[in-house]
């Protein structure tokens, strides 16, 4: 799209040092052997200019997804935020909506029977319209939404698009 920057973003987790305090400031990633201090980052990398447009450190305690949802409302309105299968929700596009922003999000077919029936529907591109869950509902009102429709503005008028490998997305 013209005049739009890419922005892909995703989280990763990390070990820190062995410091006192640490595992139980940030949180603790543990297996079958140890356990060890260590944080995650949401990270927004510019795809087109290949620079880190944004970070975010968090704690264990919080998901990527919550992270990235409080910080829809500060993206810059010519940016397009590309978020992987782990963020597949109503909340994140209905977010960028009521913002101005935009978003595309992968997500697997098996999530919404809406997209299941346009998939098998052969159509390259059509008009979903989903009802937000209790959950969604729930999560907007926290996230200061005063008014949560029951109809996702985020998926009504937007093109699902049919991807590779049985995925698809919202443009």
């Amino acid at each position: 799209m013209a005049g739009f920057s890419g922005w892909a973003t995703d989280g990763t987790g990390f070990r820190l040092p062995d410091a006192p305090g640490l595992g139980e400031a940030f949180g603790w990633h543990g297996n079958q052997h140890d356990r060890v201090p260590s944080t995650r980052l949401l990270l927004s990398f510019d795809v087109l200019n290949e620079v880190v447009a944004s970070a975010r450190f968090h704690t264990r305690h919080i998901s990527e997804s919550v992270v990235a949802q409080r910080y829809i409302e500060r993206l810059p309105k010519d940016v397009v935020t590309v978020y992987d299968r782990g963020y597949a929700s109503h909340i994140i596009p209905c977010l960028h909506l009521l913002h101005g922003t935009h978003c595309v999000i992968r997500m697997p077919v098996d999530r919404s029977l809406a997209v299941r029936a346009f998939v098998a529907g052969g159509k390259r591109q059509a008009i979903v319209t989903e009802r937000f869950g209790v959950k969604a509902r729930l999560a907007l009102r926290e996230l200061g939404v005063a008014e949560v429709p029951s109809v996702s503005p985020s998926l009504t008028g937007s093109c699902a698009c049919c991807c590779p490998r049985g995925r698809w997305r919202f443009c």
